[in-house]
């Protein structure tokens, strides 16, 4: 770039800082100014005026290039009126733009805009019927990449003039050979979604169809119906399933089990990066169609299983949106072989060796399934034995456990599995006796006789107190309670179940020597800060 082009760029870049940190100074000031601030209104209204561009972009491109401008003038509490007087304050601006610039000066112009919709709908507004009308839509069908100016237009001259008016159009870009798929789908994006504009766009052609629903939202803005069939399965036709999650997501939408599984597997082939979503929002979008599912009598428990697996990661965020267990959960509870298999995909073999099976998988797939894996088995907290009473089998509980240790011994995952076995079992309930762990947990200890399973209940319980506040002073409070509620259930344990009796304690003098560092602690902050 020449030197002087680069001085004139750098001097336009800096009136424009300039003048917006002026509008922005004079809409405070108006807006929320007292008597003493508001006397130097005029003088930056004066300032605004004298440094204004002749050029009509840059005089007005803060107002036409915005979706969200704020007026020197000042801004009321009343959005209505706000929205108003920008509003006219825009079609004001887009109105000299139309006079004072050429056809092609506006479309570069829309080229370089911040949201060139708000500039095509400006327009549209303020636009002559007739001849103007259709030079102005002539000029931006020449340029398909502004899509988003094509579609404010259209919008804006349905607001004005009707619906006929995207129609008539398309028929006359088509009969003077200027019409293009982009462009007869950026019009049809103008209207209105709902059950009526959907069918008018299926009468112009699959093409047409197809470019139109890769931007359209599938929400109808009238209360026409629940169903959101028809718009979900528009948009997992161009490969927009994220789309299609956010309408079926929707709690009062009504949409078909077929639908839901289709969309589920959309999301998983899909490129994350290729369409925008809202990953917060997905969740709970997720956690309203796993719901669904739930609810629908057709599905068996181990296809919703299957379909639940991949996405394990957000199993804890999904809780809050439905009070049902997950039903691959559900599946681990009664089938301990499944546990196993799970345990496989996590761990290496006691020797150190990998699965047969695996040498078929790439290092990616490998991964992803053991993420899986572990995602589903770290979320899981309804033992197996529960009732739904709450109550514990122990034959069930003790037949489970045996089963899960004879499969995953035959696997090679020994050590693996009897460390899964103890933090499972760090989640059991008490008994009716008041005594902790369950008495079906207590025997099984007993006779099992394992030393993996009897040290990891402990790091379970350990690892599921979470994250601990205190005072600066506090030291081992906490701790010392816990230690002590421990000796007690050791003691109280210890004729009949030695064993539990013995984790009892180590777990007492596990808190025991928390507590003592935390004194420490706190002895340190008194001196510090006491």
């Amino acid at each position: 770039m020449h030197p002087q082009t680069l001085t004139k760029e750098f001097e336009k870049a800096n009136r424009e800082r300039l003048l917006a940190n002026i509008r922005d100074e004079l809409n405070w000031i108006n807006s929320y100014g007292n008597q003493e601030i508001r006397i130097y209104a005029p003088i930056l209204s004066d300032a605004l005026e004298r440094l204004a561009s002749s050029d009509v972009f840059e005089r007005f491109g803060w107002l036409l290039g915005d979706a969200w401008p704020r007026l020197p003038e000042g801004q009321s509490k009343n959005y209505t009126e706000n929205h108003s007087r920008v509003t006219a304050e825009r079609q004001k601006a887009a109105r000299e733009v139309l006079d004072t610039a050429s056809l092609h000066q506006i479309i570069e112009y829309g080229k370089k805009a911040k949201h060139p919709g708000v500039l095509g709908n400006a327009l549209a507004k303020v636009v002559k019927e007739g001849r103007e009308d259709d030079a102005l839509l002539d000029a931006m069908s020449t340029l398909t990449e502004i899509f988003a100016l094509i579609r404010g237009y259209s919008a804006g001259r349905i607001e004005l003039v009707g619906q006929e008016w995207v129609l008539r159009q398309i028929q006359r870009l088509r009969a003077l050979g200027r019409d293009s798929i982009e462009v007869s789908a950026a019009l049809l994006n103008g209207l209105p979604e709902g059950l009526q504009t959907w069918s008018v766009v299926a009468d112009q052609g699959a093409e047409v169809e197809g470019a139109y629903w890769k931007k359209a939202s599938g929400r109808s803005p009238r209360d026409e119906e629940k169903n959101t069939t028809l718009p979900a399965q528009k948009l997992l036709a161009v490969k927009r399933p994220y789309a299609a999650l956010e309408l079926v997501g929707d709690p009062n939408a009504d949409a078909p089990g077929f639908l839901l599984k289709e969309i589920l597997n959309g999301i998983l082939t899909a490129d994350r990066n290729a369409e925008f979503h809202n990953q917060v929002m997905d969740v709970l979008y997720l956690g309203h169609v796993f719901k669904k599912l739930h609810e629908d009598k057709s599905i068996s428990l181990e296809e919703l299983a299957r379909l639940e697996a991949p996405f394990a990661a957000l199993f804890n965020d999904m809780r809050q949106y439905t009070t049902q267990p997950f039903a691959i959960h559900r599946v681990l509870q009664r089938e301990p072989r499944v546990f196993s298999q799970l345990i496989s995909y996590i761990y290496k073999r006691d020797d150190g060796k990998s699965l047969a099976a695996q040498e078929e998988l790439s290092q990616q797939q490998i991964e992803s399934r053991a993420n899986i894996a572990r995602e589903t088995i770290e979320s899981w907290t309804i033992l197996p034995g529960l009732q739904d009473d709450g109550s514990l089998n122990e034959e069930q509980l003790s037949k489970w456990v045996e089963t899960a240790r004879t499969a995953y011994t035959d696997s090679g995952h020994t050590t693996a599995g009897d460390l899964q076995v103890g933090l499972l079992l760090s989640r059991t309930p008490s008994d009716s006796d008041g005594l902790w762990p369950h008495i079906a947990v207590r025997n099984l200890l007993e006779n099992l006789r394992n030393n993996v399973i009897d040290q990891h209940i402990p790091m379970g319980v350990y690892n599921g107190r979470g994250v601990v506040s205190r005072g600066l002073t506090e030291g081992g409070v906490q701790e010392r309670k816990l230690s002590e509620h421990y000796k007690k259930l050791s003691d109280a344990t210890k004729v009949k179940w030695p064993r539990t009796s013995a984790m009892l304690l180590s777990m007492a003098e596990w808190y025991e020597s928390d507590a003592k560092r935390e004194d420490i602690s706190a002895d340190l902050n008194e001196l510090r800060f006491g």
